[in-house]
């Protein structure tokens, strides 16, 4: 039964516009060589129990991505991810928890199993998003749709019920009761869920130190890494300088394809890719990041 679901549930998304990319991005088959050795480029990889080897034959990467209607990730999230609980939602003394936790809660509830939903939560720097002076309140990220919400915790149900189901008359009238952001950045995402698998959490921070070093030579690394910053356009007219946000996520399916790196623009588009190595990062950026190219593989979509 459960796996008749998650059929039907592929089909639906494979032939629905929910898995259409608002870009017209061009497929290369191989990640180009790296230009140049940033010193991590081709840093050695630390020793890993016998049990949790990086794949040196690289699994079948087609398909793997997990099928969703909405991915929702926790802008203002924690910076500390190597604390991160494995299970969020068995962690309800997590200080960091609580809109995981509420959304958890009401699921079964709201939402649909053939509109499937994830939520992560990210390393961006919380800023306390409180704008309004009600309460706690919580910035969330939600693709496709390419916009972030500002979300009080007592209004979970309602935000579920607004952005994580089809659109109704009702859900468009409880939309007006948000305060959303069109997104501003683009984000790189690594997997570094390191109490979920030890492979995330030892090569996430090999590549994003990668990632960091190109993105920085280019000058397209965010001055601001706040949650704040995902909202807020600080580069004037320059759309092309200090725009792409970098961070960790958690586990989002697959730790055998680790690295798990996700990039997710602004517009909603969000590309999956995995076995990503320090050496591959040159070549996503330049051709996924910059020039909207798929490299087939390490994509983990169609």
């Amino acid at each position: 039964m459960f796996k008749s679901v998650i059929n039907i549930t592929r089909k639906t998304f494979e032939n629905s516009s929910y898995t259409n990319f608002k870009n017209d991005y061009k497929f290369i088959d191989t990640c180009p060589n790296p230009i140049y050795d940033t010193g991590c480029t081709y840093c050695e990889i630390p020793k890993l129990p016998t049990d949790k080897q990086l794949n040196t034959k690289p699994n079948k990467l087609k398909n793997s991505k997990a099928y969703l209607y909405k991915h929702v990730f926790v802008f203002s999230g924690d910076s500390n991810y190597i604390d991160w609980p494995s299970r969020f939602e068995m962690a309800p003394t997590y200080t960091k928890n609580d809109i995981i936790m509420e959304i958890q809660k009401y699921k079964k509830k709201v939402l649909s199993s053939y509109h499937p939903i994830m939520v992560s939560m990210t390393s961006l720097q919380d800023t306390n998003t409180n704008t309004n002076g009600t309460g706690d309140v919580s910035l969330l990220g939600v693709y496709p749709d390419g916009i972030a919400v500002e979300v009080p915790h007592d209004k979970i149900e309602e935000f579920m019920k607004a952005f994580l189901t089809p659109e109704t008359k009702d859900s468009t009238s409880l939309r007006n009761q948000f305060r959303t952001h069109p997104l501003q950045k683009d984000l790189i995402l690594t997997c570094g869920h390191l109490k979920r698998d030890i492979r995330c959490g030892v090569l996430a921070p090999l590549i994003n130190k990668e990632f960091e070093k190109i993105l920085e030579s280019k000058q397209l690394l965010s001055i601001d890494n706040s949650s704040n910053s995902m909202i807020v356009n600080d580069n004037g007219d320059d759309n092309n300088s200090n725009n792409v946000n970098l961070g960790y996520v958690s586990h989002v399916g697959g730790h055998v394809y680790a690295g798990n790196v996700l990039i997710c623009k602004k517009n909603g588009d969000v590309i999956w890719y995995g076995h990503c190595l320090p050496k591959h990062v040159q070549g996503i950026v330049d051709e996924t990041v910059l020039n909207n190219k798929i490299i087939k593989e390490l994509y983990r979509g169609e």
